[in-house]
């Protein structure tokens, strides 16, 4: 899953935007199914979702990828970690 840089979408996922709640959360079940109180504070194996929710929330990826910069991934607790271009020696 990926985390985009959503700063010039202000106004929709901003403070006082209609899509706030996604703002900061795995939002991929909330895209696939329209529906904006299911976001998640944690990790989602999207148990549960539809084929059709599941490609919703990928053509909504797509369409987020084509407008906002990927900054991150979002990864299960566990997983290895990608070091991409020597940004985690940083830390």
């Amino acid at each position: 899953m990926m985390i985009y840089d959503m700063t010039r979408g202000r106004a929709f996922y901003g403070p006082e935007g209609p899509y706030r709640k996604m703002a900061g959360h795995d939002a991929t079940r909330s895209l696939g199914t329209m529906d904006t109180e299911q976001v998640s504070d944690s990790w989602d194996d999207h148990e549960g979702m539809t084929e059709a929710e599941m490609e919703e929330a990928r053509e909504w990826g797509a369409n987020l990828g084509a407008k906002y910069p990927e900054v991150g991934k979002l990864i299960k607790e566990g997983e290895e970690k990608t070091d991409y271009e020597g940004a985690l020696a940083q830390w």
